[in-house]
């Protein structure tokens, strides 16, 4: 009977090392059997967390170019004034602003001599006369080129046949053709001087921030004779 019973244990045996052998090859591969119920794929994914994310309306920025930098010019005041000398002030500036920077005028100036409201340029020079002072020159002279304007007025030598000479055009007077700013203006101004002015009106594509489609606008405005 002992013989049976071994016989009967090791069967039992076998069978159950089969019935595990064949419950792990049908395990999907690299699943974990930790007593718990497999749950499909697609229901775990649906049971995921939506991300933190909330989307936005407002527009994303955009870099804007800068705008021109004030230009300051360098003008000197001389003659019947409390304080002569050279003054750096704001483009677009004029002559009273200056004088008001020297201290205002001296007890001997003649102040009809001059006008007050004209603008200022880079490198001008204002006289201003005393009583009884013969007037000779310029009271306002503008350099480099030495044209003068008597009292702030007078006619533009710069201008030929309606178009502005580049060697000689003033600040002013070159921010009144197309597209051309306080900056660029002075970039032509810087160029001349550099250089010793220009030679055609082409050389004006050598000048910092002009490119093709502004000297396009400007070509027929421009001379150099």
């Amino acid at each position: 009977m002992k013989k049976y019973a071994y016989i009967f244990l090791a069967v039992i045996c076998v069978l159950a090392l089969g019935g595990l052998f064949l419950m792990n090859n049908n395990r999907p591969t690299g699943v974990v059997d930790a007593g718990q119920p497999v749950v499909p794929l697609a229901e775990v994914q649906a049971q995921e967390p939506e991300p933190d994310y909330q989307p936005t309306s407002e527009p994303i920025p955009t870099t804007e170019p800068e705008p021109d930098e004030p230009v300051m010019v360098m003008v000197h005041i001389v003659g019947a004034v409390r304080y002569p000398g050279v003054f750096e002030v704001p483009y677009g500036s004029r002559v009273n602003y200056v004088l008001q920077l020297a201290g205002g005028y001296s007890e001997d100036a003649n102040q009809g001599q001059i006008n007050l409201s004209a603008f200022v340029q880079d490198a001008m020079q204002i006289r201003i006369p005393a009583v009884g002072e013969e007037v000779q020159e310029p009271i306002v002279a503008n350099y480099p080129g030495g044209q003068g304007q008597q009292g702030g007025q007078g006619q533009q030598a710069s201008q030929t046949d309606g178009r502005i000479n580049i060697n000689l055009a003033s600040l002013a007077e070159l921010q009144t053709l197309q597209g051309i700013g306080p900056v660029i203006a002075q970039n032509i101004i810087d160029y001349r001087e550099a250089n010793g002015g220009f030679n055609n009106i082409e050389e004006l594509l050598n000048v910092s921030r002009i490119g093709q489609v502004t000297f396009d606008n400007i070509r027929n405005s421009v001379t150099v004779e």
